[in-house]
């Protein structure tokens, strides 16, 4: 449920997977793979942005927006096709292709094999709905700037609000702040119709 993990949550997801597997789940891995001409289609690499060798996608590629979009994906995939899906991710960015590697596993019953097993491979309609759900998400969300320079601009736009929200406070609270300090120590003294 989280676009990024510590390193504390990410051992928590990895136990769950493995105590999991050791339950008798089926534990699918699998990779997505994204060409260039997608990413580029979908606005997550800038136009002018060209591959040269390998680890070029560093800084380049608006991984946030790709997290989301597979995350709705497994989202949609998961909700009608497994009865508890769980799965990690990670986006691999130091090859000439962009990559995705999951770890996925229905805490559920799931579909069962004749010996019992959960079945551990993906069919085709699950695989379709992934893809629906990622180009689905990505579609919506084309008109959002590159999320991951997004944050650099809000956090920006955050600290100018604040600070000129604090000056407007301090010149609208001058006045009267001045005027309390000129009254008398005596407040007795303090009336609307005196000098």
């Amino acid at each position: 449920g989280d676009v990024s993990l510590s390193h504390d949550q990410l051992m928590a997801a990895s136990r769950d997977v493995q105590g999991l597997f050791e339950d008798g789940h089926t534990v699918m891995k699998t990779v997505i793979s994204f060409d260039h001409d997608y990413l580029r289609q979908h606005r997550l690499v800038p136009d002018d942005f060209e591959v040269h060798g390998r680890g070029d996608y560093r800084g380049h590629l608006d991984q946030m927006k790709l997290r989301s979009a597979v995350m709705s994906g497994l989202d949609r995939m998961g909700r009608s096709q497994y009865d508890e899906l769980r799965y990690v991710g990670v986006i691999q960015v130091d090859t000439e292709h962009v990559h995705c590697h999951l770890a996925m596993v229905d805490a559920g019953e799931g579909t069962l094999m004749a010996d019992g097993t959960q079945r551990g491979k993906i069919d085709s309609k699950p695989k379709a709905l992934l893809r629906r759900g990622i180009d689905a998400w990505l579609d919506d969300h084309q008109h959002v700037a590159h999320l991951s320079s997004a944050v650099g601009y809000e956090r920006r736009n955050v600290t100018t609000f604040i600070k000129r929200w604090a000056h407007q406070q301090m010149l609208r609270e001058s006045l009267p702040q001045f005027l309390l300090a000129t009254l008398p120590q005596d407040r007795r003294l303090w009336r609307s119709s005196t000098n």
